[in-house]
């Protein structure tokens, strides 16, 4: 059997090594920074986005970093997205740790490839977060560190609190630090959870309900996901971008077990043809 320290030396040695990698990529990729309006997360977007309040797993680190708190997990996540609008291809890495001490740390990777009849062109973008209870199991904060690779650097801060009766609220800033707009972007959450709600297991345990709103630009999210026999996730999710004047419906699907996980993922706009997302993910939980 494995000793804790020494657990917690090679937990940390593979999550440098995870970070070099990142900063070698960095260094390697000719690119001008992730597209706007790109999505990351394939249960998130299976949600529909709305997934500040209902965080689980990886898909937290670009929604809200204080969702690392939610389960205690040593999880590594690749994740695939290819976009029809601008027949994008996105690559994604992330880790994430919320075991091995109070503070949890994640970090992610994402790399977007743009094939034009001239030229392909590589946008790239990494995080690290960190999480940490303010007041264990009721409030939750999180700091996600990002940087472009057009050298922007920016800051989002998320908190989260755990209510009774299943009920999670969330409220995030995102780029907070000074840009050329006169704002930063600010959301908010909702959520019912079953999970752990009950002592003993009944139709809700498998079943979640989320919505977000984003204050500028106005989005409203909603998104469901039920469990089926703990194993079979179904996710459906519907976005409103009223800036935009769009609509998009999602619809996911996979494999839920305690040591992995498959997620894929379907979205449609409903305003714009041939802007069909597909995405898959592969999670190892140890």
């Amino acid at each position: 059997m494995i000793k804790a320290n020494t657990l917690f030396k090679i937990r940390w040695q593979i999550f440098l090594f995870f970070l070099a990698m990142l900063i070698l990529a960095n260094n390697k990729v000719q690119a001008q920074g992730l597209s706007e309006g790109t999505p990351l997360g394939v249960r998130a977007q299976a949600m529909g986005g709305a997934y500040r309040s209902a965080a689980l797993g990886s898909d937290v680190l670009y929604y809200n970093p204080a969702g690392l708190l939610i389960d205690n997990r040593y999880e590594l996540d690749f994740d695939y997205f290819y976009l029809a609008k601008n027949k994008q291809n996105l690559l994604g890495a992330s880790l994430v740790d919320s075991t091995t001490s109070t503070l949890a740390a994640g970090i992610d990777y994402h790399l977007t490839i743009t094939k034009t009849n001239e030229k392909t062109e590589f946008f790239h973008q990494w995080l690290i977060a960190l999480a940490y209870p303010l007041v264990q199991d009721a409030l939750l904060t999180g700091l996600s560190f990002k940087y472009k690779s057009n050298n922007k650097f920016n800051l989002d801060f998320g908190t989260l609190f755990i209510l009774p009766f299943g009920i999670s609220l969330a409220a995030v800033g995102y780029d907070l630090l000074p840009s050329q707009t006169d704002f930063f972007l600010v959301g908010f959450g909702a959520s019912f959870s079953g999970r752990k709600l009950f002592t003993k297991e009944n139709i809700f345990d498998s079943l979640t309900i989320a919505v977000d709103y984003m204050l500028q630009p106005k989005i409203l999210d909603f998104g469901f996901e039920y469990i089926i026999a703990k194993t079979l996730p179904l996710r459906a999710g519907l976005g409103m971008d009223f800036k935009k004047d769009e609509k998009t419906i999602s619809f996911g699907t996979g494999l839920a077990s305690p040591t992995l996980g498959l997620d894929l993922l379907y979205q449609k706009n409903l305003n714009l043809a041939d802007a069909d997302v597909y995405a898959v993910a592969l999670k190892l939980i140890f």
